[in-house]
């Protein structure tokens, strides 16, 4: 597989002389591995990935990291993974890869059809596998706002480690974001 790092998805596509049409079923492991492998597993991957994300294989990218499960099967615009590779300033962090350069139009497009059909590891992919689009709860509750101490322990989780002001200081605890305090 070429690197496929400053080229687009079609380019990339050695499998095929033909690129796949965007409504057909995308593979993991033909499509989306060879985009995380050329991209993403430089720094998400080994013993020590940036939030605990590692991106090298199919089970990890489903096991999430730090900011918990990065793909929800079936709905792009609700995983955190999607939104950091596909917009300008995503709700946490920077957008990824971290520093550019980003993916190509076609593989953010690839990316989001991947999950839309459910994430799946091979295709074919059960068409009921995404007949449920309600949004996930958590013990019940259907939605949620954070705010003080929640708001700032995922503030914290966000950042840890992030030298905000370029000045060498890290935010590596709450403190560094709020200042002393205590929470339950």
């Amino acid at each position: 597989m070429p690197n496929c790092w400053n080229t687009t998805w079609d380019a990339c596509n050695s499998r095929s002389a033909t690129p796949r049409a965007l409504g057909t079923c995308v593979d993991f492991t033909q499509e989306i591995a060879p985009i995380f492998t050329g991209v993403c597993s430089t720094c998400h991957s080994g013993t020590n990935p940036p939030r605990g994300l590692r991106l090298d294989t199919y089970a990890n990218a489903m096991a999430g990291g730090a900011s918990g499960n990065t793909i929800v099967s079936c709905q792009p615009d609700a995983s955190l993974l999607y939104q950091k590779i596909s917009m300008a300033t995503p709700p946490v962090g920077a957008r990824m890869p971290f520093g550019g350069p980003y993916l190509s139009d076609n593989q953010i497009a690839r990316v989001r059809l991947w999950i839309e059909q459910g994430a799946a590891q091979s295709c074919p992919v059960a068409a009921a596998r995404c007949s449920d689009q309600t949004p996930p709860t958590f013990a019940g509750i259907a939605s949620a706002t954070l705010e003080g101490a929640s708001a700032a322990k995922l503030c914290e989780a966000a950042l840890r480690g992030f030298d905000a002001t370029g000045d060498g200081v890290f935010l590596d605890a709450m403190e560094a974001i709020v200042g002393p305090w205590t929470t339950s």
